[in-house]
């Protein structure tokens, strides 16, 4: 595959986000600490329209701001309350505020419940009978789309209108039917994510299990039969062992599913991935083109585990993700296969470079498209990581990724926290390297 074409359809949804983001979080709303996200949501697959009860829990600070603000997106919300008193709502600048009661009292919790309707247009794929979401979360609940560093751990109640197989976030707690004839099924994630990783699909699906060690692996479609999805996925039970032991943690969840679509999808969420058959099609003649499953798993510890504090920061999620590409790929096909990985890399980061765009990986500033932010970001980062390889030695090095993962598995980072433990595993100073890949000062 030319590298022009591996970039279209290469990795992940975040070729949206910058595109169609509504601003930033409100600074005021930094300082509180959302804790969990209790989601009732019920699908109209013949309008479109999804329906949903939600709760909220936060603690507040001590001399917290007066307002909190969510993404508001398409969603229209038509009551809300806070520990049961109605309070009302104004859209400001693209986000739904709420106003906070004063308190002087340090660490309250308080419950958001809120009722809403909408019409999601982003991440959201639906026929009469399947449904499927990546990466736009706030689209079908309230949340702050962009603030990766506020984890949360999620229940999402998933109201259908007749018993179908679903993915949801972290493992299903159970099913039942409603007195108003819709079939629940109930999911949990006991782990804290960012909320743009919580996704749910349901459909009338073919589904293929196996094992990798102790964690269940599942591949469900509406695409393609058993075999198929048996033939398109046989590289995952290695991957899955090969990532544990370089994250030096196992898989985080009992379960790991892999729902193949039509088009181009590669989107990683909690505990499952979305990948399209257009990212998988040269696999079928070339077993070397593995990538993209790799890539949507090794997020499952570099980007969902371990997730970067801000945008300016997704370095840390797809340079590492997309620099364990060639890692797997070296590990399963050769060091040729490594070295490939990396010149698609060094190709993409040219264009980079020939744009006048040669920023550091955490540059927070504006990038003039979407295709150089990923130039930047993923092919860039990437042969960073393979700079420090080099430069560390493979044992220092691996020591240190794996003390990085170990130590902010479930935490959000930012890149002195890399640095500190390459530092520390190396016995080096890295301050030049550092300061002339990722922070851009000057020498």
């Amino acid at each position: 595959m030319n590298s022009s074409v591996r970039c279209i359809l290469g990795f992940c949804l975040f070729s949206l986000v910058s595109a169609c983001q509504h601003g930033p979080i409100s600074s005021e709303s930094r300082g509180l600490d959302i804790l969990d996200f209790h989601v009732s949501l019920t699908p109209d697959l013949q309008t479109g329209v999804v329906y949903g009860v939600q709760k909220i829990m936060i603690r507040l600070p001590k001399n917290h701001p007066e307002t909190l603000s969510f993404t508001s997106g398409v969603i229209t919300v038509t009551e809300v309350s806070i520990n049961g008193h109605r309070v009302d709502t104004q859209l400001v600048d693209g986000q739904l505020v709420l106003p906070l009661v004063s308190t002087k009292k340090p660490k309250e919790l308080i419950e958001i419940t809120a009722k809403y309707s909408s019409k999601p247009v982003r991440g959201y794929t639906a026929d009469k009978s399947t449904l499927y979401t990546e990466y736009f979360s706030c689209d079908w609940m309230i949340c702050q789309q962009e603030n990766f560093g506020d984890k949360a751990t999620v229940t999402l109640e998933l109201n259908l209108p007749k018993k179908m197989e679903s993915i949801g976030p972290g493992k299903l707690l159970g099913s039942k039917w409603l007195p108003n004839g819709l079939h629940q099924s109930t999911w949990r994630s006991e782990l804290a994510y960012s909320p743009y990783l919580y996704a749910f699909a349901f459909g009338d699906f073919v589904t293929v299990k196996q094992k990798s060690g102790s964690v269940s692996l599942k591949y469900m479609s509406t695409v393609v039969d058993e075999d198929a999805l048996l033939h398109l996925f046989a590289p995952t039970a290695d991957m899955l062992s090969f990532f544990e032991e370089k994250a030096g943690t196992p898989f985080p969840h009992e379960e790991y599913t892999q729902l193949y679509v039509e088009g181009r999808s590669a989107q990683e969420a909690v505990s499952h991935s979305v990948i399209g058959e257009a990212s998988l099609e040269l696999i079928l003649t070339d077993p070397k083109e593995d990538w993209v499953i790799a890539h949507e798993l090794a997020h499952q510890w570099w980007g969902n585990g371990v997730t970067c504090t801000d945008i300016s920061e997704f370095w840390l999620n797809e340079g590492i993700t997309t620099f364990m590409v060639a890692a797997w790929k070296e590990h399963r096909w050769g060091y040729a296969a490594y070295e490939r990985e990396l010149q698609f890399a060094k190709k993409r980061y040219q264009r980079a470079i020939d744009a006048g765009m040669d920023v550091p990986l955490a540059y927070d500033g504006k990038y003039p498209s979407l295709g150089i932010r990923r130039n930047i970001q993923y092919s860039k980062g990437a042969i960073f990581m393979d700079i420090l390889r080099s430069e560390l030695g493979d044992e220092a090095f691996w020591a240190g990724l794996r003390n990085y993962t170990i130590k902010n598995m479930g935490k959000t980072v930012s890149s002195p926290d890399l640095q500190s433990e390459f530092e520390r595993e190396s016995k080096m100073d890295l301050s030049s390297l550092f300061d002339e890949w990722v922070y851009g000062k000057a020498q």
